[in-house]
């Protein structure tokens, strides 16, 4: 939401909605979120599962243009 309106920066902000959602499906919860029984990550490496997600959503559209 900060990039999209506060910095006015909706690509960016895309990128990152992405990443989330890329790490989201391959797997990666903290434990707030996460289904009972289901395996948890702490959030250092939720933060490293979006990043690299950032790394190959960024490099795919660099890729694509």
């Amino acid at each position: 939401m900060m990039l999209r309106t506060t910095f006015d920066r909706p690509d960016d902000a895309k990128l990152l909605e992405q990443a989330v959602a890329s790490a989201l499906a391959g797997g990666a919860r903290t434990a707030d979120i996460a289904e009972p029984g289901a395996s948890r990550i702490s959030t250092e490496q939720m933060g490293d599962a979006v990043l690299s997600a950032l790394e190959q959503v960024a490099g795919a559209q660099l890729e694509s243009a």
